[in-house]
């Protein structure tokens, strides 16, 4: 569990983002943070993990001070700089004294793309670009793992196939994005950021599907298969497209 307690921020040229701010993410959740641009939800991502320092305030993991936290960036390209995947992923693990080998294979195995190991990270697609990223702070066994806009640029295919990889790691993930059918799809729970601070959390499905709350008021846009749920007067919105699937196959004709 982290525990975020009275978090406040400030930049030294700019106005304070955070007061005040307490929230916590459970162990072992993918946990979305969303908001609308200006509430802080990459600052929160970079306080997780330590490259910024908070005006005051605390994070605590399980009671102890500074998690380890791997953090990737909204452009992959910002992240990648060795001559292959392989060396590009073993960075971490080296820096942390790990078994390098042996978290490097692990990690390349449970994002699929053990393929990948000797081919240089420039050459490949956005999609594997971002998975090479995420490989690569994966094999530096953190607490946390962050990711700050992992759809941005990718089609279909890569966004489910980020889905299903990221749905793999046995780990804590915090995903800051804009994409709520992503979330909807993916994370279990949810914080909504606004200029005031932590505006709703909890259960994906309690925050996104809940009829009484203005997505729109906070800058957010209703998930597709929420909408569809709505539009059809299906209580429980499924969280995939075979799902809706079989709630149509279902209904008697």
């Amino acid at each position: 569990m982290i525990d975020v307690t009275d978090l406040a921020f400030e930049y030294d040229d700019g106005p304070r983002v955070f007061e005040d701010l307490t929230l916590s993410i459970p162990e072992g959740e993918t946990v979305a943070v969303l908001g609308a641009n200006g509430t802080g939800k990459t600052t929160f991502l970079r306080l997780l993990a330590g490259l910024l320092t908070p005006t005051s305030g605390e994070i605590r993991t399980d009671g102890a001070h500074d998690p380890t936290v791997g953090l990737t960036p909204e452009n992959p390209a910002d992240g990648l700089f060795a001559a292959t995947v392989n060396e590009e992923v073993a960075f971490f693990p080296e820096n942390r004294g790990l078994a390098v080998e042996e978290q490097v294979t692990r990690a390349l195995e449970v994002l699929g793309i053990a393929h990948l190991a000797d081919r240089t990270p420039q050459s490949l697609s956005e999609g594997e670009k971002r998975l090479v990223t995420i490989a690569s702070v994966l094999s530096g066994d953190p607490d946390v793992i962050g990711l700050d806009e992992p759809t941005s640029g990718l089609d279909r295919p890569g966004w489910e196939r980020l889905g299903d990889r990221l749905a793999a790691i046995d780990r804590t993930v915090v995903l800051v994005t804009h994409d709520t059918d992503f979330s909807w799809r993916y994370a279990d729970s949810v914080i909504v950021l606004t200029d005031s601070g932590v505006d709703r959390q909890g259960p994906i499905r309690k925050v996104l599907a809940d009829p009484t709350y203005d997505l729109a008021g906070v800058g957010l846009t209703t998930p597709e298969p929420v909408v569809w749920a709505r539009e059809r007067g299906i209580e429980e919105p499924p969280r995939t497209v075979a799902a809706a699937v079989e709630l149509l196959e279902g209904e008697e004709p």
